[in-house]
This record gives structure tokens, C-alpha cells and sequence, in this order.
């Protein structure tokens, strides 16, 4: 049995040139590992019932949100130059601290923007979370995307979306699971990633702060 290993040329231009050439198993990858990690305290999303992002980052940050066109495509299953191949994995985790007054609600998306800034696509929604009261705790968000059709011109994703949050610095965590969803994508276009909260009530008291990210993409 043979086995044709697919080139460097077979990776889409717009891969090779923002995130370089890399193999795994001796097949091509257009993306391997971190792609974006933030290390610093975001700004608090507070005093607002405006949809916020929780990426924005206040002190220091590794990497890029962009995906550029082309990157998602897998490359196990390439037997020709041209990019066909699904199984792109896209796993993110976001942590940091929380806390409210009189029990308001939490939404949390993924999102992916056009590079204006508009949503082109909400990959994810937990829809209006009735949280407990919480003083000081903690919170984390894991999600999971899976690439699961890729065309020269368009593919599918399925993801879901996982949100924990503690009352309290030492309590037990409460999960609050979103939907698993599927979506679509223009595969000529880049994109950015990015996760939003938005409170249902506004004060001060009700604040979230991103502490770390980290985000990987495997394909």
C-alpha cells in the first residue's frame, strides 16, 4: 500500500505565510497548536447590558484571533492540490473572576466577525443564563468546534459551548451547558474569533473580568 504525503504546495498561500509550514504524522497542517493564549487581566465587563467581548485584553496578549481564509481546511484527507478536507479542530478555554447583585441573567456566545467587525455567524449561545448570587467567584467557558464539511467556496461547523461559574472563590461550580449547534462558513473569507457576555441587568455590582485564554486549532 502506498501512501502519497501531501507538500507544502498543497497548504493554501494564506496559511504558509501567517503561521508556516508544519507536519504531524508526516501530513501537512496549516495550523498546529496555540494560535492565541492572553495572559493578562481584561478590561471588567460591568455597568452595561450592551454584548461586550471577553478578549478584550488590558495588559498582554500572544498571537492573533484572525483565521485567515483557507486555514480551516484539515489536510489528512488531501489527494490532489486542492483543499477539501474537513476534521479542523478549534478548542478554546477562558477563565477568570465574576461576581453580582440581585441574581441577573448572563448570555456568553462564540462568535466569528468579518474583519468591519460585524457578526457574520453566532457559532454558539447559551441563551439567558438566571445566575445565583454570587460575591467574588470564579468562572470558566470551554468550546469545541469541529470542522465537519469544507468545499473550495463553503463548509459546516459543530460546536457547543460549556460555562461554569463558582458563588464564591471556594464553592462548587454550577454548569450552564448551550446547545450543540451547527453552522455555516464562507471558506474564501478570514475571519475573527471571538466570545461575548452580555448581562441582563445593569450595575456595577455585576462585573466579569477575563483572567487567561487559550485557544488551540489542530487540523
Amino acid at each position: 500500500m502506498s501512501v502519497t504525503i501531501p507538500s507544502q504546495n498543497m497548504i493554501p498561500a494564506e496559511s504558509r505565510e501567517a503561521y508556516g509550514f508544519k507536519t504531524k504524522m508526516g501530513y501537512a497542517q496549516t495550523l498546529g497548536g496555540v494560535i492565541y493564549a492572553q495572559y493578562g487581566a481584561s478590561d471588567a465587563v460591568a455597568s452595561s447590558t450592551t454584548e461586550t467581548t471577553l478578549l478584550k485584553s488590558s495588559a498582554g496578549s500572544i498571537g492573533s484571533l484572525i483565521i485567515p481564509a483557507g486555514a480551516l481546511a484539515s489536510q489528512y484527507g488531501l489527494s490532489t492540490g486542492s483543499a477539501t478536507g474537513a476534521g479542523t479542530h478549534i478548542r478554546a478555554r477562558l477563565s477568570g473572576l465574576i461576581g453580582n447583585t440581585s441574581t441577573p441573567t448572563i448570555e456568553l456566545k462564540a462568535t466569528l466577525t468579518a474583519m468591519d467587525g460585524t457578526t457574520v455567524t453566532t457559532l454558539n449561545d447559551t441563551g439567558a443564563i438566571a445566575t445565583a448570587a454570587i460575591t467574588t467567584g470564579f468562572w470558566s467557558l470551554d468550546w469545541n468546534c469541529w470542522v465537519t464539511a469544507y468545499s473550495s467556496t463553503a463548509g459546516s461547523f459543530l460546536s457547543d459551548l460549556k460555562f461554569w461559574y463558582s458563588t464564591t472563590t471556594s464553592a462548587s461550580a454550577t454548569l450552564s451547558e448551550g446547545p450543540t449547534a451547527t453552522s455555516s462558513f464562507d471558506t474564501t473569507a478570514p475571519y475573527t474569533l471571538n466570545f461575548t457576555v452580555t448581562w441582563g441587568t445593569s450595575s456595577a455590582s455585576n462585573t466579569i473580568t477575563t483572567k487567561g485564554v487559550l485557544i488551540e486549532m489542530v487540523n
